[in-house]
């Protein structure tokens, strides 16, 4: 018998459960799973619509809803990074106007996005929300 068969005998094989997570934007009535969307991907951008960004802001299921509040929002304004080694996502912005968690700048760098985080993107620019 091998070391590894005899070591798995012990020491159960577990598998780490893959971080469920979803942006909510009530506004446009969209919702996004993170989970599904980042699929073979490690970063996943978020800006405005048609632009080729992964998660695209401000479309609603019959054309734009907040279109004015989409003038500060950039092509790909922000970045979810996912480290699957602590199993977490990073937000990350990527623009000149500014993104906000809980209203506070996020300033350089990136921060972990946890569950009921209200993002903003630009002043006065859409919220979406983060829910399991």
């Amino acid at each position: 018998m091998k070391l590894s068969e005899i070591i798995s005998r012990f020491i159960p094989q577990t598998t780490p459960k893959l971080l469920r997570m979803t942006l909510i934007d009530n506004e446009a009535g969209n919702t996004f799973d993170l989970t599904e969307l980042s699929q073979g991907k490690d970063r996943l951008t978020i800006g405005k619509d048609g632009y080729g960004a992964d998660i695209c802001l401000g479309q609603g299921l019959s054309g734009y809803y907040y279109e004015s509040k989409l003038s500060t929002v950039s092509r790909e304004h922000a970045a979810l990074i996912y480290d699957g080694d602590k199993n977490k996502f990073y937000l990350q912005d990527m623009s000149k106007n500014g993104t906000r968690v809980n209203g506070e700048p996020l300033g350089e760098g990136k921060r972990p996005l946890k569950v009921g985080d209200k993002l903003m993107f630009a002043s006065y620019g859409p919220v979406i929300v983060a829910r399991k």
